[in-house]
């Protein structure tokens, strides 16, 4: 029952309205050999109260253990999942587009693609003022000493300022200053 589904109960919690969830129906192959069953209604949502979502239901055959067990390929997996979805009375009622391993791979790099395309424009946007916002930073900067005895100089001054600081700090003078220590290491 699509409803009880635990799996249903997270993309609700999750996806509230529906917007964002495909929902994927397992193991068609032993619906299609019961009695008695609405999945297809469930599926195309054909009724008042099935489950809904925005981006609707896929129906896909799954190897068992024993195909599994036999070896059983991907193009033997895809000719058993036409064959479910064309030759029973009741699958054979849904969409081609509903059904099947491959249109399923189709259907999500489609959803992912419209994603990125959606939210590409954004990311850009966000790496730009970062850059804009680095680089106004950068040109801040005091300019770098010029020479190895100037470079000796400004670390000689820094330490001295971080010795000046602890001392007072284990005195409880004037301990307030905050450091950020970024640790390099060599990637080799």
């Amino acid at each position: 029952d699509f409803g009880n589904a635990e799996v249903v109960e997270l993309a609700k919690k999750y996806d509230p309205d529906g917007e964002r969830t495909l929902g994927v129906v397992t193991k068609c192959d032993d619906v299609a050999k019961t009695e008695s069953s609405d999945i297809v209604e469930k599926v195309l949502m054909e009724r008042t109260d099935d489950v809904r979502l925005e981006l609707g239901f896929h129906c896909v055959v799954n190897r068992s253990q024993k195909d599994i067990d036999e070896g059983m390929s991907r193009e033997d997996l895809l000719e058993k999942e036409r064959k479910v979805f064309s030759e029973s009375d009741r699958m054979k009622r849904l969409p081609k587009e509903n059904w099947g391993t491959l249109a399923l791979t189709e259907k999500i790099a489609k959803l992912q693609e419209h994603r990125v395309d959606a939210h590409l424009p954004k990311i850009n946007e966000a790496v730009r003022k970062t850059t804009t916002e680095l680089q106004r930073r950068l040109c801040e900067l005091p300019p770098p000493p010029a020479d190895e005895k100037s470079q000796f100089r400004e670390f000689q001054r820094i330490v001295s300022r971080i010795r000046k600081d602890l001392e007072e700090g284990i005195k409880g003078e004037n301990f307030v200053r905050n450091y950020t220590i970024t640790r390099v290491v060599d990637s080799k």
